[in-house]
Protein backbone atom coordinates (compact mmCIF):
# COMPACT_ATOMS: atom_id res chain seq x y z
CA UNK A 1 0.00 0.00 0.00
CA UNK A 2 1.16 3.52 -0.64
CA UNK A 3 1.55 6.01 2.17
CA UNK A 4 -1.17 8.67 2.32
CA UNK A 5 -0.65 11.77 0.30
CA UNK A 6 0.70 14.80 2.12
CA UNK A 7 -2.08 17.22 3.20
CA UNK A 8 -0.63 19.93 0.96
CA UNK A 9 -0.68 17.48 -1.95
CA UNK A 10 -4.36 16.70 -1.29
CA UNK A 11 -5.16 20.40 -1.21
CA UNK A 12 -3.45 20.88 -4.58
CA UNK A 13 -5.44 17.96 -6.02
CA UNK A 14 -8.69 19.44 -4.73
CA UNK A 15 -7.83 22.83 -6.24
CA UNK A 16 -6.96 21.14 -9.53
CA UNK A 17 -10.30 19.29 -9.46
CA UNK A 18 -12.26 22.52 -8.93
CA UNK A 19 -10.32 24.27 -11.72
CA UNK A 20 -10.96 21.33 -14.06
CA UNK A 21 -14.70 21.43 -13.35
CA UNK A 22 -14.77 25.20 -13.98
CA UNK A 23 -12.96 24.81 -17.31
CA UNK A 24 -15.38 22.08 -18.42
CA UNK A 25 -18.39 24.22 -17.53
CA UNK A 26 -16.93 27.19 -19.41
CA UNK A 27 -16.31 24.96 -22.41
CA UNK A 28 -19.93 23.80 -22.31
CA UNK A 29 -21.20 27.36 -22.11
CA UNK A 30 -19.05 28.51 -25.01
CA UNK A 31 -20.44 25.74 -27.21
CA UNK A 32 -24.11 26.65 -26.65
CA UNK A 33 -26.05 29.24 -28.65
CA UNK A 34 -28.79 31.48 -27.23
CA UNK A 35 -32.08 29.65 -27.14
CA UNK A 36 -30.56 26.40 -25.87
CA UNK A 37 -29.46 24.93 -29.27
CA UNK A 38 -26.06 23.34 -29.63
CA UNK A 39 -23.98 24.14 -32.70
CA UNK A 40 -23.50 21.29 -35.14
CA UNK A 41 -25.85 18.98 -33.23
CA UNK A 42 -28.80 17.12 -34.77
CA UNK A 43 -30.98 18.50 -32.00
CA UNK A 44 -31.16 21.75 -34.08
CA UNK A 45 -33.41 19.88 -36.52
CA UNK A 46 -35.56 18.05 -33.95
CA UNK A 47 -39.26 18.88 -33.77
CA UNK A 48 -40.53 20.15 -30.44
CA UNK A 49 -43.66 17.97 -30.63
CA UNK A 50 -44.22 14.28 -31.44
CA UNK A 51 -46.58 13.24 -34.23
CA UNK A 52 -49.71 11.41 -33.09
CA UNK A 53 -49.02 8.46 -35.41
CA UNK A 54 -45.35 8.09 -34.45
CA UNK A 55 -44.13 4.61 -33.46
CA UNK A 56 -41.87 4.27 -30.44
CA UNK A 57 -38.34 3.22 -31.35
CA UNK A 58 -37.10 -0.16 -30.17
CA UNK A 59 -33.47 1.04 -30.16
CA UNK A 60 -31.94 1.17 -26.67
CA UNK A 61 -32.31 4.57 -25.11
CA UNK A 62 -28.64 4.88 -24.14
CA UNK A 63 -25.64 3.53 -26.05
CA UNK A 64 -22.84 2.64 -23.59
CA UNK A 65 -20.26 3.27 -26.33
CA UNK A 66 -21.42 6.82 -27.08
CA UNK A 67 -18.81 9.27 -25.74
CA UNK A 68 -19.78 11.86 -23.15
CA UNK A 69 -20.56 15.37 -24.23
CA UNK A 70 -18.84 18.28 -22.54
CA UNK A 71 -21.97 19.02 -20.53
CA UNK A 72 -22.26 15.40 -19.35
CA UNK A 73 -18.61 15.32 -18.33
CA UNK A 74 -19.07 18.55 -16.38
CA UNK A 75 -22.10 17.11 -14.58
CA UNK A 76 -20.16 13.96 -13.66
CA UNK A 77 -17.25 16.05 -12.39
CA UNK A 78 -19.61 17.99 -10.14
CA UNK A 79 -20.97 14.73 -8.70
CA UNK A 80 -17.45 13.48 -8.02
CA UNK A 81 -16.67 16.76 -6.29
CA UNK A 82 -19.80 16.31 -4.16
CA UNK A 83 -18.33 13.01 -2.91
CA UNK A 84 -14.95 14.64 -2.23
CA UNK A 85 -16.51 17.46 -0.20
CA UNK A 86 -19.10 15.34 1.67
CA UNK A 87 -18.91 16.10 5.39
CA UNK A 88 -21.18 13.39 6.82
CA UNK A 89 -22.43 9.91 5.98
CA UNK A 90 -25.76 11.18 4.58
CA UNK A 91 -24.07 13.42 2.01
CA UNK A 92 -21.57 10.69 1.20
CA UNK A 93 -24.28 8.05 0.58
CA UNK A 94 -26.24 10.47 -1.61
CA UNK A 95 -23.12 11.25 -3.64
CA UNK A 96 -22.37 7.54 -4.08
CA UNK A 97 -25.89 6.78 -5.29
CA UNK A 98 -25.74 9.72 -7.71
CA UNK A 99 -22.52 8.39 -9.21
CA UNK A 100 -23.92 4.86 -9.56
CA UNK A 101 -26.99 6.28 -11.32
CA UNK A 102 -24.77 7.72 -14.08
CA UNK A 103 -24.53 4.26 -15.65
CA UNK A 104 -22.04 2.41 -17.87
CA UNK A 105 -21.38 5.33 -20.26
CA UNK A 106 -19.54 7.12 -17.46
CA UNK A 107 -17.21 4.24 -16.53
CA UNK A 108 -14.25 5.58 -18.53
CA UNK A 109 -14.63 9.01 -16.96
CA UNK A 110 -14.97 7.63 -13.42
CA UNK A 111 -11.91 5.40 -13.85
CA UNK A 112 -9.87 8.51 -14.67
CA UNK A 113 -10.58 10.07 -11.24
CA UNK A 114 -7.39 10.07 -9.14
CA UNK A 115 -7.91 11.01 -5.51
CA UNK A 116 -6.52 8.94 -2.63
CA UNK A 117 -9.23 10.17 -0.24
CA UNK A 118 -12.08 8.62 -2.28
CA UNK A 119 -10.19 5.75 -3.96
CA UNK A 120 -12.15 3.03 -2.13
CA UNK A 121 -15.48 4.76 -2.74
CA UNK A 122 -14.75 5.08 -6.46
CA UNK A 123 -13.77 1.41 -6.64
CA UNK A 124 -17.14 0.49 -5.12
CA UNK A 125 -19.00 2.79 -7.55
CA UNK A 126 -17.26 1.24 -10.57
CA UNK A 127 -17.99 -2.31 -9.47
CA UNK A 128 -21.62 -1.46 -8.66
CA UNK A 129 -22.18 0.06 -12.11
CA UNK A 130 -20.55 -2.94 -13.80
CA UNK A 131 -22.64 -5.40 -11.76
CA UNK A 132 -25.93 -3.64 -12.47
CA UNK A 133 -25.08 -3.43 -16.18
CA UNK A 134 -24.42 -7.20 -16.24
CA UNK A 135 -27.71 -7.92 -14.47
CA UNK A 136 -29.65 -5.75 -16.92
CA UNK A 137 -28.01 -7.48 -19.88
CA UNK A 138 -28.91 -10.92 -18.48
CA UNK A 139 -32.61 -10.43 -18.06
CA UNK A 140 -33.64 -7.49 -16.01
CA UNK A 141 -33.28 -5.66 -12.78
CA UNK A 142 -32.58 -8.60 -10.47
CA UNK A 143 -31.56 -7.54 -6.99
CA UNK A 144 -27.92 -7.71 -6.00
CA UNK A 145 -26.98 -10.66 -3.78
CA UNK A 146 -27.21 -9.89 -0.09
CA UNK A 147 -24.05 -9.18 1.81
CA UNK A 148 -23.21 -11.89 4.38
CA UNK A 149 -23.89 -10.61 7.87
CA UNK A 150 -25.80 -7.56 6.64
CA UNK A 151 -27.69 -5.77 9.41
CA UNK A 152 -31.22 -4.85 8.39
CA UNK A 153 -32.69 -1.49 9.38
CA UNK A 154 -34.43 -1.57 12.74
CA UNK A 155 -37.27 0.93 12.75
CA UNK A 156 -37.52 0.87 16.54
CA UNK A 157 -33.87 1.76 17.01
CA UNK A 158 -33.79 3.91 13.85
CA UNK A 159 -30.32 2.67 12.99
CA UNK A 160 -28.95 3.05 9.50
CA UNK A 161 -27.70 -0.21 7.95
CA UNK A 162 -24.14 -0.35 6.60
CA UNK A 163 -23.65 0.28 2.88
CA UNK A 164 -24.15 -2.69 0.56
CA UNK A 165 -21.10 -4.14 -1.15
CA UNK A 166 -22.64 -6.56 -3.60
CA UNK A 167 -19.34 -7.63 -5.13
CA UNK A 168 -18.17 -9.47 -1.98
CA UNK A 169 -17.94 -13.28 -2.21
CA UNK A 170 -20.20 -15.35 0.00
CA UNK A 171 -17.90 -18.35 0.56
CA UNK A 172 -15.76 -17.02 3.41
CA UNK A 173 -15.96 -17.18 7.18
CA UNK A 174 -16.85 -13.60 8.12
CA UNK A 175 -16.20 -14.10 11.83
CA UNK A 176 -12.66 -15.33 11.14
CA UNK A 177 -12.00 -12.30 8.92
CA UNK A 178 -13.42 -9.96 11.54
CA UNK A 179 -11.12 -11.42 14.19
CA UNK A 180 -8.18 -10.95 11.85
CA UNK A 181 -9.15 -7.32 11.24
CA UNK A 182 -9.53 -6.77 14.99
CA UNK A 183 -5.93 -7.90 15.46
CA UNK A 184 -4.81 -5.59 12.63
CA UNK A 185 -6.67 -2.70 14.27
CA UNK A 186 -4.76 -3.29 17.51
CA UNK A 187 -1.50 -3.42 15.54
CA UNK A 188 -2.32 -0.15 13.75
CA UNK A 189 -3.07 1.53 17.07
CA UNK A 190 0.28 0.38 18.48
CA UNK A 191 2.06 1.75 15.42
CA UNK A 192 0.26 5.07 15.73
CA UNK A 193 1.18 5.26 19.42
CA UNK A 194 4.80 4.66 18.39
CA UNK A 195 4.66 7.49 15.86
CA UNK A 196 4.68 5.22 12.78
CA UNK A 197 1.89 7.16 11.10
CA UNK A 198 2.40 5.85 7.58
CA UNK A 199 2.44 2.21 8.67
CA UNK A 200 -0.74 2.61 10.72
CA UNK A 201 -2.61 4.20 7.81
CA UNK A 202 -1.41 1.49 5.42
CA UNK A 203 -2.82 -1.21 7.71
CA UNK A 204 -6.15 0.63 7.97
CA UNK A 205 -6.43 1.06 4.20
CA UNK A 206 -5.56 -2.59 3.58
CA UNK A 207 -8.16 -3.75 6.11
CA UNK A 208 -10.94 -1.67 4.55
CA UNK A 209 -9.97 -2.89 1.09
CA UNK A 210 -10.22 -6.49 2.31
CA UNK A 211 -13.64 -6.07 3.94
CA UNK A 212 -15.17 -2.62 3.34
CA UNK A 213 -18.23 -3.23 5.56
CA UNK A 214 -16.30 -4.62 8.53
CA UNK A 215 -17.74 -3.87 11.95
CA UNK A 216 -14.42 -2.17 12.75
CA UNK A 217 -14.86 0.43 10.00
CA UNK A 218 -15.68 3.30 12.43
CA UNK A 219 -12.54 2.50 14.44
CA UNK A 220 -10.38 2.38 11.31
CA UNK A 221 -11.86 5.67 10.09
CA UNK A 222 -11.20 7.32 13.46
CA UNK A 223 -7.63 6.01 13.43
CA UNK A 224 -6.98 7.53 9.99
CA UNK A 225 -8.38 10.89 11.09
CA UNK A 226 -6.15 10.83 14.16
CA UNK A 227 -3.15 9.89 12.01
CA UNK A 228 -3.90 12.76 9.62
CA UNK A 229 -4.05 15.24 12.51
CA UNK A 230 -0.78 14.00 13.99
CA UNK A 231 1.02 14.11 10.64
CA UNK A 232 0.15 17.80 10.43
CA UNK A 233 1.43 18.57 13.95
CA UNK A 234 4.63 20.59 14.18
CA UNK A 235 7.76 18.98 15.62
CA UNK A 236 8.27 20.69 18.98
CA UNK A 237 10.00 17.99 21.06
CA UNK A 238 12.89 15.91 19.70
CA UNK A 239 14.16 12.70 21.24
CA UNK A 240 17.51 10.93 21.61
CA UNK A 241 18.23 7.48 23.02
CA UNK A 242 21.18 6.04 24.94
CA UNK A 243 21.81 2.47 26.11
CA UNK A 244 23.95 1.65 29.13
CA UNK A 245 26.31 -0.19 29.74
CA UNK A 246 28.37 -0.46 26.53
CA UNK A 247 28.15 -4.29 26.46
CA UNK A 248 25.79 -6.78 28.06
CA UNK A 249 26.38 -10.30 29.33
CA UNK A 250 24.08 -13.00 30.61
CA UNK A 251 24.42 -13.76 34.32
CA UNK A 252 24.37 -17.57 33.80
CA UNK A 253 24.09 -20.10 30.99
CA UNK A 254 20.76 -21.35 32.28
CA UNK A 255 17.47 -21.03 30.48
CA UNK A 256 15.71 -17.66 30.97
CA UNK A 257 18.80 -16.16 32.59
CA UNK A 258 18.77 -12.45 33.27
CA UNK A 259 21.52 -9.95 32.44
CA UNK A 260 24.52 -9.63 34.73
CA UNK A 261 23.75 -5.88 34.75
CA UNK A 262 20.52 -4.01 34.14
CA UNK A 263 20.14 -2.61 30.64
CA UNK A 264 19.16 1.02 31.11
CA UNK A 265 17.28 2.70 28.28
CA UNK A 266 17.71 6.46 28.64
CA UNK A 267 15.30 8.62 26.64
CA UNK A 268 16.02 12.35 26.41
CA UNK A 269 13.38 14.93 25.46
CA UNK A 270 14.62 18.22 24.00
CA UNK A 271 12.52 21.32 23.40
CA UNK A 272 13.40 22.34 19.83
CA UNK A 273 10.79 25.13 19.65
CA UNK A 274 11.27 28.80 20.41
CA UNK A 275 8.90 28.85 23.41
CA UNK A 276 8.56 27.04 26.72
CA UNK A 277 6.52 23.84 26.82
CA UNK A 278 4.99 22.24 29.89
CA UNK A 279 4.65 18.45 29.68
CA UNK A 280 2.34 16.46 31.93
CA UNK A 281 3.68 12.91 32.01
CA UNK A 282 1.36 11.52 34.71
CA UNK A 283 -2.04 12.64 35.92
CA UNK A 284 -3.32 9.64 37.86
CA UNK A 285 -4.24 6.04 37.11
CA UNK A 286 -5.17 5.59 33.45
CA UNK A 287 -3.94 9.11 32.61
CA UNK A 288 -0.24 8.48 32.08
CA UNK A 289 2.19 8.93 29.22
CA UNK A 290 3.10 5.78 27.31
CA UNK A 291 6.62 4.78 26.28
CA UNK A 292 6.79 2.08 23.62
CA UNK A 293 10.04 0.17 23.16
CA UNK A 294 10.61 -1.76 19.95
CA UNK A 295 13.12 -4.49 20.83
CA UNK A 296 14.87 -6.60 18.18
CA UNK A 297 17.18 -9.45 19.18
CA UNK A 298 19.62 -11.01 16.69
CA UNK A 299 21.66 -14.12 17.47
CA UNK A 300 24.84 -14.37 15.38
CA UNK A 301 27.67 -16.85 14.89
CA UNK A 302 30.86 -17.02 12.81
CA UNK A 303 29.33 -19.23 10.10
CA UNK A 304 26.83 -16.56 9.08
CA UNK A 305 23.79 -18.17 10.73
CA UNK A 306 21.50 -15.62 12.33
CA UNK A 307 18.15 -15.65 14.07
CA UNK A 308 16.05 -12.53 14.58
CA UNK A 309 13.10 -11.96 16.90
CA UNK A 310 11.29 -8.75 17.77
CA UNK A 311 8.70 -7.51 20.23
CA UNK A 312 7.06 -4.31 21.45
CA UNK A 313 7.07 -3.41 25.12
CA UNK A 314 4.67 -0.73 26.42
CA UNK A 315 5.84 1.05 29.57
CA UNK A 316 3.38 3.48 31.25
CA UNK A 317 5.05 6.49 32.86
CA UNK A 318 3.43 6.19 36.27
CA UNK A 319 5.39 8.82 38.18
CA UNK A 320 6.26 12.49 38.01
CA UNK A 321 3.95 15.44 37.71
CA UNK A 322 4.91 18.11 35.19
CA UNK A 323 8.08 18.96 33.30
CA UNK A 324 8.76 22.52 32.20
CA UNK A 325 11.12 22.66 29.22
CA UNK A 326 12.55 25.98 28.14
CA UNK A 327 13.91 26.25 24.55
CA UNK A 328 16.86 23.83 24.07
CA UNK A 329 16.36 22.29 27.52
CA UNK A 330 16.43 18.50 27.94
CA UNK A 331 14.61 16.08 30.24
CA UNK A 332 15.58 12.41 30.67
CA UNK A 333 13.48 9.30 31.30
CA UNK A 334 15.14 6.00 32.32
CA UNK A 335 13.65 2.53 31.80
CA UNK A 336 15.54 -0.52 33.17
CA UNK A 337 15.39 -3.92 31.47
CA UNK A 338 16.75 -7.01 33.20
CA UNK A 339 16.14 -9.74 30.58
CA UNK A 340 14.81 -10.66 27.16
CA UNK A 341 13.14 -13.90 28.18
CA UNK A 342 9.95 -13.01 26.31
CA UNK A 343 11.91 -13.08 23.03
CA UNK A 344 14.05 -16.20 23.46
CA UNK A 345 14.33 -17.94 26.81
CA UNK A 346 16.91 -20.40 25.42
CA UNK A 347 19.31 -17.72 24.18
CA UNK A 348 21.51 -17.72 27.34
CA UNK A 349 22.31 -21.42 26.78
CA UNK A 350 23.77 -20.87 23.31
CA UNK A 351 27.40 -19.92 22.65
CA UNK A 352 26.48 -17.11 20.31
CA UNK A 353 26.78 -13.35 20.05
CA UNK A 354 23.59 -11.36 20.56
CA UNK A 355 22.80 -7.91 19.26
CA UNK A 356 19.95 -6.00 20.89
CA UNK A 357 18.49 -3.08 18.91
CA UNK A 358 16.02 -0.76 20.62
CA UNK A 359 13.96 2.12 19.31
CA UNK A 360 11.42 4.03 21.33
CA UNK A 361 8.47 6.39 21.03
CA UNK A 362 6.82 8.43 23.76
CA UNK A 363 3.22 9.61 23.64
CA UNK A 364 2.96 12.43 26.16
CA UNK A 365 -0.32 12.59 28.08
CA UNK A 366 -0.70 16.36 27.59
CA UNK A 367 1.29 19.48 26.77
CA UNK A 368 0.58 23.20 27.18
CA UNK A 369 2.28 26.46 26.29
CA UNK A 370 3.14 29.42 28.55
CA UNK A 371 -0.51 30.61 28.55
CA UNK A 372 -1.84 27.16 29.46
CA UNK A 373 -3.23 26.50 25.97
CA UNK A 374 -3.14 22.84 24.90
CA UNK A 375 -0.51 21.84 22.34
CA UNK A 376 -0.86 18.92 19.94
CA UNK A 377 2.38 16.93 20.04
CA UNK A 378 3.50 14.22 17.69
CA UNK A 379 4.59 10.98 19.36
CA UNK A 380 8.24 11.63 20.18
CA UNK A 381 10.46 9.20 18.24
CA UNK A 382 13.87 8.11 19.48
CA UNK A 383 16.40 6.82 16.92
CA UNK A 384 17.33 3.17 17.41
CA UNK A 385 20.51 2.13 19.22
CA UNK A 386 22.22 -1.27 19.45
CA UNK A 387 24.20 -3.10 22.14
CA UNK A 388 26.10 -6.43 22.06
CA UNK A 389 25.07 -9.31 24.34
CA UNK A 390 27.68 -11.99 25.19
CA UNK A 391 27.39 -15.47 26.73
CA UNK A 392 27.80 -15.72 30.49
CA UNK A 393 31.28 -17.29 30.67
CA UNK A 394 32.91 -15.30 27.87
CA UNK A 395 35.75 -13.06 29.12
CA UNK A 396 34.28 -9.75 27.98
CA UNK A 397 36.49 -7.59 30.21
CA UNK A 398 39.72 -9.27 29.07
CA UNK A 399 38.81 -9.13 25.38
CA UNK A 400 37.76 -5.46 25.64
CA UNK A 401 41.19 -4.46 27.02
CA UNK A 402 43.08 -5.63 23.92
CA UNK A 403 40.65 -7.03 21.34
CA UNK A 404 43.23 -7.32 18.52
CA UNK A 405 45.69 -9.50 20.44
CA UNK A 406 42.91 -11.56 22.02
CA UNK A 407 41.31 -12.19 18.61
CA UNK A 408 44.69 -13.22 17.15
CA UNK A 409 45.30 -15.67 20.01
CA UNK A 410 41.82 -17.19 19.74
CA UNK A 411 42.32 -17.75 16.01
CA UNK A 412 45.64 -19.44 16.75
CA UNK A 413 43.83 -21.76 19.17
CA UNK A 414 41.16 -22.45 16.50
CA UNK A 415 38.40 -21.00 18.67
CA UNK A 416 36.58 -19.49 15.71
CA UNK A 417 33.37 -18.42 17.47
CA UNK A 418 35.29 -16.84 20.35
CA UNK A 419 37.52 -14.94 17.92
CA UNK A 420 34.48 -13.72 16.01
CA UNK A 421 32.93 -12.39 19.25
CA UNK A 422 36.16 -10.82 20.55
CA UNK A 423 36.65 -8.89 17.30
CA UNK A 424 33.38 -7.03 17.91
CA UNK A 425 34.80 -5.41 21.07
CA UNK A 426 37.22 -3.28 19.07
CA UNK A 427 37.03 0.48 19.58
CA UNK A 428 36.53 2.88 16.66
CA UNK A 429 40.20 3.96 16.84
CA UNK A 430 41.29 0.32 16.43
CA UNK A 431 39.27 -0.55 13.32
CA UNK A 432 42.20 -0.10 10.90
CA UNK A 433 44.68 -2.44 12.68
CA UNK A 434 41.90 -4.98 13.35
CA UNK A 435 40.94 -5.12 9.65
CA UNK A 436 44.63 -5.36 8.66
CA UNK A 437 44.94 -8.42 10.90
CA UNK A 438 41.71 -10.09 9.75
CA UNK A 439 42.60 -9.67 6.04
CA UNK A 440 46.32 -10.45 6.53
CA UNK A 441 48.52 -12.62 4.33
CA UNK A 442 48.06 -15.64 6.61
CA UNK A 443 44.36 -15.85 5.70
CA UNK A 444 44.85 -18.58 3.06
CA UNK A 445 46.71 -20.86 5.51
CA UNK A 446 43.93 -20.74 8.11
CA UNK A 447 41.36 -23.53 8.64
CA UNK A 448 38.05 -22.96 6.88
CA UNK A 449 36.25 -22.16 10.16
CA UNK A 450 38.76 -19.41 10.99
CA UNK A 451 38.43 -17.97 7.47
CA UNK A 452 34.68 -17.77 7.91
CA UNK A 453 35.10 -16.17 11.34
CA UNK A 454 37.41 -13.49 9.88
CA UNK A 455 35.10 -12.56 7.03
CA UNK A 456 32.03 -12.62 9.27
CA UNK A 457 33.76 -10.33 11.76
CA UNK A 458 34.54 -7.89 8.93
CA UNK A 459 30.90 -7.91 7.83
CA UNK A 460 29.63 -6.96 11.29
CA UNK A 461 32.35 -4.36 11.91
CA UNK A 462 31.82 -2.49 8.63
CA UNK A 463 28.18 -3.39 7.79
CA UNK A 464 29.18 -4.54 4.30
CA UNK A 465 30.18 -7.57 2.25
CA UNK A 466 27.91 -10.31 3.58
CA UNK A 467 28.71 -12.45 0.51
CA UNK A 468 32.22 -11.20 -0.34
CA UNK A 469 35.23 -13.49 -0.58
CA UNK A 470 38.72 -12.53 0.62
CA UNK A 471 39.69 -11.07 -2.76
CA UNK A 472 36.79 -8.64 -2.85
CA UNK A 473 37.30 -7.71 0.78
CA UNK A 474 40.95 -6.87 0.16
CA UNK A 475 40.09 -4.72 -2.86
CA UNK A 476 37.44 -2.90 -0.83
CA UNK A 477 39.82 -2.37 2.09
CA UNK A 478 42.52 -0.99 -0.20
CA UNK A 479 40.05 1.66 -1.41
CA UNK A 480 38.57 2.49 2.02
CA UNK A 481 41.43 1.95 4.49
CA UNK A 482 42.22 5.67 4.71
CA UNK A 483 38.70 6.41 5.99
CA UNK A 484 39.34 4.59 9.29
Amino acid sequence: METPAHPFGRAVKRLFCVCLITLVLVACASGTQPGGHTRGNVEDFSAQETASDAVASTRPVDNPQRPLSQEEAATAALKVNALVTATDSTQRDAALQALVALGPRYLKFLRSVQDDDIALDMLWVLRRIEREADLAANGGNAPLPAVPGKIERNAAEDRKPPPEYGDLPTDFDREQVERFLGARLAQARRMLDAGEIGGAVNIANAALMLLPDTRYKPEFDALMIKARNESQAELLIAGTLQLSPDQLQYATRLKASKFSQLLTVKCYLKNVSAAEIRLKLFDGQGRESLLQLGVKYEQLDYSGTSMTQSSTVSVPIASGDEVLLMPNETHGIEVPLDALTTLDADAPRRWALGRVTIDAALRVFSATDRAGKAIVLRPIRFPEQSILLFPATFDVAGAAQNPINVTRKLLKDNLSQDAFMAAQLVKSTQLRPMADMLLGDDFETEPLANQRARLRAMTLLFSAGATWDIGKWRRWWQQNRSRY
